[in-house]
């Protein structure tokens, strides 16, 4: 085993050509937080590729080669690396990767008065990044944003033999969800076969075995069982009166144009605020859980409230008051009866906005928490969050409120 991991370190080495002479970096003495925040977040980015798109940063050789090594010196053979870099599937590479991240931060505490709040903010994204691997580790519930990232991220302007390789990596994985397949609920099936859409669009036709297992696996999708499952997501019942106002106040405000409300507008991408010059985190683009609170960030920073966006911020309500519902044991079918978008929705949108009620209460239920709280001065707020930059919600409504 040591011979084939030592001839498997050598070739890591060997891809490149000789070894490059890497001299110690000067570390400073003492603890610095610039620095070590900066280095938290490389590592993070050096085995996530979507981190690394969100935070900018474009690892060096030696920050992606580190993974590759790690796995070997760990005798792990589930890491697959991918240009460069552990693929998503790569649980446990991730999992050292916010290790040695967590090691870094250890050494600062929140109580430090000049870096507190971003020393609260890079804790608090490790905390998510840890719990987003943990979510994605349990397929085949976790697979969707993985073939989502799969597909953010994938391998431009590939050599012939990479994208031979790159083809039966991605079939492996494929097969890997495949396998994972027993008895699912339909809200877990509909977001898996719709995270198969953007992959399936990058699939050239030279990706003979993808291309096989991917047909394979929306076959065994449509085949599995399907069956409803007990909620066990924790939220707080006694928020549904709060959320009642806020419906009933925002159909108030949507009254203008109730009987010619537009169908609702795409959801943007890549959404971030301007954040404070002093603070990396706060400028980076936000994270899944929170684009759809940037986007309502920016558009009630920009103009008064109308009745077009209160008719927007009226979904954003009811798929909360939905999440409610079938968290508290609702069926989703009735969760979803009581209360209804003010304008018509596409069986696309009711289908993705049902989703994201079952399988994602606590974003869906912070959402509304936000527009909650901006709606007392929804300029005044939004501007001053927008300045704050990305953060988790109730992080940001607390250091506003101050």
């Amino acid at each position: 085993m040591k011979t084939v991991a030592f001839a498997l370190a050598l070739s890591l080495v060997a891809c490149g050509g000789a070894a490059p002479v890497v001299k110690p970096p000067v570390v400073a003495a003492g603890p610095d937080f610039s620095r070590d925040e900066d280095r938290v977040l490389r590592v993070i980015a050096s085995a996530d590729g979507r981190f690394a798109a969100r935070a900018g940063i474009v690892s060096d050789e030696s920050e992606l080669r580190s993974a590759g090594v790690q796995a070997i010196l760990s005798e792990d053979t589930t890491t697959v690396m991918e240009g460069g870099r552990a693929d998503l599937f790569s649980f446990d590479a991730r999992a050292r990767a916010l290790d040695a991240a967590a090691k870094i931060l250890a050494q600062y505490t929140k109580n430090d008065r000049e870096n507190g709040l971003e020393i609260e903010r890079l804790a608090r994204t490790l905390q998510a990044e840890r719990e987003r691997l943990a979510y994605e580790r349990e397929l085949p519930a976790g697979a969707a944003p993985l073939f989502v990232g799969l597909a953010a991220t994938w391998p431009i302007n590939a050599a012939p033999a990479e994208a031979e390789q790159h083809d039966a990596r991605l079939a492996k994985r494929f097969e890997q969800v495949m396998a994972t397949l027993g008895s699912i609920t339909p809200e877990v099936r509909d977001e898996l076969e719709a995270s198969l859409d953007p992959i399936e669009a990058k699939v050239s036709p030279s990706y003979t075995k993808s291309q096989v297992a991917l047909v394979r696996l929306r076959v065994k999708l449509g085949e599995t069982r399907v069956e409803a499952a007990a909620r066990t997501s924790k939220v707080d019942a006694s928020l549904e009166p709060r959320l009642r106002a806020l419906e009933k106040r925002l159909r108030e405000l949507a009254a203008p144009l109730a009987k010619h409300a537009p169908p609702p507008a795409p959801s943007a991408l890549a959404c971030k605020l301007a954040g404070s010059p002093s603070s990396i985190l706060s400028r980076m683009i936000a994270p899944p859980e929170r684009q759809r609170v940037c986007v309502i960030v920016n558009t009630l920073a920009a103009a008064p409230i109308d009745p077009l966006v209160a008719i927007s911020l009226h979904d954003d309500v009811v798929v909360a008051l939905w999440a409610l519902a079938i968290a508290s044991g609702s069926r989703v079918d009735a969760a979803t009866g009581d209360l209804r978008p003010i304008a018509e929705t596409s069986p696309h949108q009711e289908a993705e906005w049902t989703r994201r009620a079952a399988l994602h209460a606590s974003e869906a239920i912070d959402t509304a928490l936000a527009i909650d709280w901006m709606l007392s001065d929804p300029q005044k707020h939004a501007a001053s969050w927008d300045a704050l930059g990305d953060a988790p919600i109730d992080l940001a409504i607390l250091e506003l409120s101050r």
